[in-house]
């Protein structure tokens, strides 16, 4: 989960979210994946590989994405 930009090792985008979702009431969660998918930061496919590997199967941040992308899905 970590990436190197403008030579600064970071998280990735999906991880970040992940990780600050329990933090946001869901419409800012909402706001923060849809930005994240105009921008191409990840695509939904991505997150929900991400969010179905085994280490993320714990963390409530990776249940609350899973169902903002299902809010996303239909049009919310």
């Amino acid at each position: 989960d970590i990436t190197t930009v403008a030579g600064l090792r970071v998280t990735t985008p999906i991880r970040t979210v992940i990780d600050i979702a329990p933090e946001l009431p869901p419409a800012d969660l909402d706001r923060i994946i849809r930005d994240c998918l105009d921008r191409n930061l990840f695509t939904v496919e991505q997150a929900l590989a991400r969010i179905d590997q085994p280490d993320m199967a714990v963390r409530v941040g990776a249940r609350m994405v899973r169902a903002a992308l299902a809010r996303h899905d239909r049009g919310a």
